[in-house]
């Protein structure tokens, strides 16, 4: 590929909690469903129909780079006792897991927009029970109709939905 780009954590929005639960968070490896699991950039002109930039790609694939970004936010919170990035082989309290679902640049309308939809799952190790699950669903207009756009696009929404997990992580995490 002639142009490579990346999902970069912007430094959180979240405000640092003010109480703290004395636990350990593994943000796993996101996983990707088939069609968002190649680092190459999707596009859709018609519904269901993916399509790929042939001169465009992400640095690697987006579930590589997703989980960091989660984790970055997780950290910005100052909630846990740590937080940590798969692989790991330590011993942690809860493990985070997230799997891509939708990552597409759609230009079904005049101006494109960047659709991302993740679903994430917390389980709790002692218990080895999944304490909360949601499904997080985000679209962003990109600023003009071509990769680059879609590009800037994908980090807001990736950024935004990286947030939202935190929080809810958070929420579920007592």
């Amino acid at each position: 590929y002639k142009r490579q780009y990346a999902l970069i954590p912007n430094t959180s929005k979240l405000a640092k909690s003010s109480s703290h639960v004395n636990a350990s968070m593994l943000v796993a490896t996101t996983h990707a469903e088939p069609g968002y699991t190649t680092s190459k950039m999707i596009y859709v002109l018609i519904p269901y129909k993916l399509k790929a930039y042939a001169n465009n790609a992400w640095t690697s694939p987006p579930s590589a780079m997703f989980a960091p970004m989660v984790a970055s936010s997780l950290r910005d919170m100052s909630y846990f006792k740590s937080v940590v990035n798969g692989p790991f082989a330590g011993s942690v309290d809860y493990i985070l897991y997230t799997t891509i679902e939708v990552l597409q640049q759609e230009f079904m309308q005049p101006i494109s927009q960047v659709r991302l939809k993740v679903f994430a799952s917390i389980l709790d190790v002692k218990s080895n029970q999944v304490i909360a699950s949601k499904e997080f669903s985000q679209q962003a207009p990109a600023p003009g109709n071509d990769p680059y756009s879609g590009v800037l696009a994908t980090n807001v929404v990736a950024n935004t939905v990286a947030d939202q997990i935190a929080l809810f992580v958070k929420q579920s995490v007592k």
